[in-house]
């Protein structure tokens, strides 16, 4: 028998031998475990306590991942309910590629989906997520304050400020900002009553900022993030003006504040 006839007998085996294991592994039953375990040479334990190694290694190598992303998120759900919610996620979603880097990009959403006994942690779970994203952006273009300060009267109403690739503004129906703050202070926060809340998520350097936005706030970096002329963003947005809570002052120390922050790459003209 050639050598390619030899290969064309193994591969076809080996590829349903992968599958098996695989399939072992991957598996949330240990009930699995035991059938065709004759394919497993022999070795110092049982073979199904060796296949159990390696199942509870995958749970756990990816339950430790998502808790790394989403610390605040375990401290919320307590270590049992996380672990559990880990575990069906990872049925769920089993890792598409070699790298874990962004494996639990897609775990708020599936919070969400599990409905309303999550939806406290579904929304701190987008905050985890939005600074894990800004950690990993390229953050090497940055506004210069300096850039907005030469801006003549007639250029502000068409500039368009440019997002930071790090910038991400998180809404929602739960007050993250302050259970987010407390637990990164070593604090022990209980959840929050449900109340409108928004952020914005950016890093400049080293350092990555979470900030505190009202309503009218949330909704113009929004609209300045979706490349809206700062004039044409100004005007849509309600409740600016010199008699209402954002006044020139305050509109001036919010985008000082963003400047500062890393909100923004560019400024540009047209």
């Amino acid at each position: 028998m050639t050598a390619a006839a030899r290969s064309g007998e193994v591969w076809p085996r080996l590829a349903t031998l992968q599958r098996w294991l695989f399939d072992r592994v991957t598996s949330s039953s240990p009930a699995l475990l035991g059938a065709g375990v004759r394919r497993i040479s022999p070795g110092g334990l049982p073979a199904a306590a060796r296949l159990e190694v390696y199942r509870l290694g995958y749970f756990a190598r990816l339950t430790e991942c998502l808790a790394d992303d989403y610390p605040a998120v375990a401290h919320a759900l307590g270590p049992a309910s996380f672990e559990a919610l880990c575990r069906a996620y990872i049925e769920a979603e089993p890792p598409r590629g070699a790298s874990l880097n962004f494996y639990g990009a897609g775990f708020a959403d599936f919070c969400h989906r599990r409905g309303p006994a999550l939806a406290f942690e579904a929304h701190l779970a987008r905050l985890e997520w939005a600074v894990v994203e800004a950690i990993h952006a390229d953050a090497t273009a940055t506004l210069d304050p300096a850039e907005l300060a030469v801006l003549g009267e007639g250029q502000w109403a068409r500039a368009r400020l440019v997002p930071s690739r790090t910038l991400r503004i998180v809404a929602g129906d739960y007050p993250v900002y302050d259970y987010y703050r407390a637990f990164s202070a070593g604090e022990r926060p209980s959840a929050p009553e449900r109340s409108p809340s928004a952020l914005a998520v950016c890093r400049r350097g080293d350092d990555v900022w979470r900030l505190r936005l009202s309503a009218p706030l949330a909704e113009l970096l929004g609209r300045l993030a979706a490349g809206e002329p700062l004039g044409a963003a100004l005007d849509a947005v309600s409740g600016i003006g010199a008699t209402s809570e954002l006044d020139a002052s305050a509109l001036q120390h919010a985008f000082g504040e963003w400047v500062a922050c890393g909100c923004f790459s560019a400024l540009e003209l047209k």
